[in-house]
């Protein structure tokens, strides 16, 4: 259907949002309307062309609001106070109130959910603005003076159930044009079926499928890259399109990179944890093995200053700082210098008619029983006993054994 342009429809219903929001903004039926050049046109709007509607709005213009809220911080099918963006020379403040969230087809026609900024809440709560009124691009049955909306731009929230007739737009009041002292200052010529100045019906109507830009939309293809300045407010549906489809390749493309850096931060988070964890776990390893090395020389040295008490080298009163020396300083050294000094206590009887000689034989004997004995423990990995009893029955040890053991 061709040509389209765009139209305000004031259903003259005062709102009524019920518990979630919802009120109803575009009754079904037939609204008769003129237009400033005399011609006489029948909105038409079913329930075929509200959930046609519904359906371009969940569509496209959702995916607007997904691209633009987060940017701007705006919808693009905004709530205005009255109509300024059709009528700037009526209402000349840009008083945004909300936003569209959300259209369905109703029992009676279209239904919105407003969401209403603190201002929109102010005015609804106030109950002057109680009139809602929708802007709609609009296509005409070829051959007919029926139109149908299809494309819903804006809706206006206004204190009196028509609208002024704005020069930009055509004008379907669905309440009649009502008496003159309702009216807004500024439509007595239109009243009159004065054609407005300079005003024609190729100006009304969107020529070769062109669509006004959300200055908002328009801005951020700008920061995308894929429309210039210089672009004007009015574009062709395809061209816009074209950018469009543009724009979201390069936002997903920056999404994509937002994503893919987002991992690599949690994918170094979770390897700096795991190398964390590694260093903990070594650091335990560590420790652990440090307790085992001590325990092991601990040992050592108690087992081995056994050895020199059982060989007289130590004596008890001595045993404890011994342990404490062997363990603390250079274990070899320390032990073959205290077997170097000899044994200081006798652990033999002596024969007392040959007392010299005993003695330093004695010693001699023990010395050599010692060392072979602690060699036999650390070549054999035995205790003190094990080689003790190996060393009374080695052959070369059995002179030794007679000095310190000579028979009765």
């Amino acid at each position: 259907m061709i040509p389209r342009f765009n139209a305000l429809f004031a259903s003259g219903l005062r709102s009524a949002f019920n518990a979630d929001g919802w009120t109803l903004v575009a009754p079904f039926g037939n609204y008769p309307f003129t237009t400033p050049e005399g011609e006489t046109f029948v909105q038409v709007f079913t329930e075929e062309g509200a959930a046609e509607m519904v359906s371009t709005f969940n569509g496209l213009w959702s995916r607007l609001a997904r691209v633009v809220g987060p940017v701007f911080g705006k919808h693009a099918c905004p709530v205005w106070l009255g109509h300024p963006d059709f009528g700037e020379a009526v209402w000349k403040e840009r008083r945004q109130l909300g936003t569209v969230d959300g259209l369905r087809v109703g029992a009676a026609g279209l239904e919105a959910r407003l969401a209403l900024n603190a201002e929109g809440e102010r005015i609804r709560e106030e109950g002057l603005h109680v009139f809602p009124s929708v802007a709609v691009e609009c296509e005409t049955e070829p051959g007919t003076k029926r139109i149908h909306p299809k494309l819903l731009w804006s809706i206006g929230l206004w204190k009196k159930p028509n609208i002024p007739k704005v020069e930009s737009i055509a004008t379907i009041n669905a309440a009649g044009d009502g008496d003159k002292n309702d009216r807004i200052d500024g439509t007595d010529d239109f009243q009159n079926g004065q054609k407005p100045e300079g005003q024609t019906q190729t100006e009304q109507q969107t020529e070769n499928d062109t669509m006004k830009i959300d200055p908002h939309l328009k801005k951020l293809l700008m920061a995308l890259g894929v429309m210039s300045e210089d672009a004007g407010d009015d574009m062709e549906e395809t061209a816009f399109n074209a950018a469009f489809e543009k724009g979201m390749a390069a936002l997903n493309t920056y999404k994509q990179a937002a994503a893919d850096a987002e991992a690599a931060k949690v994918k170094a988070e979770k390897e700096k944890a795991d190398a964390d964890k590694e260093k903990a776990d070594a650091m335990t390893a560590t420790n652990a093995a440090r307790t085992t090395i001590a325990d092991l020389r601990k040992a050592r040295a108690e087992f081995a200053v056994a050895a020199l008490v059982a060989s007289g080298h130590v004596t008890e009163a001595d045993k404890a700082a011994t342990i404490t020396s062997l363990n603390a300083e250079d274990f070899d050294t320390k032990h073959a210098a205290i077997l170097d000094k000899g044994p200081v206590v006798k652990t033999g009887g002596l024969n007392l008619g040959k007392a010299k000689a005993a003695i330093a034989s004695a010693a001699e004997a023990r010395t050599t029983i010692n060392a072979w004995t602690e060699k036999y423990m650390q070549d054999h990995k035995a205790d003190y006993q094990t080689a003790w009893n190996a060393a009374e029955k080695a052959d070369d040890l059995k002179e030794a054994f007679k000095v310190i053991k000579p028979k009765a």
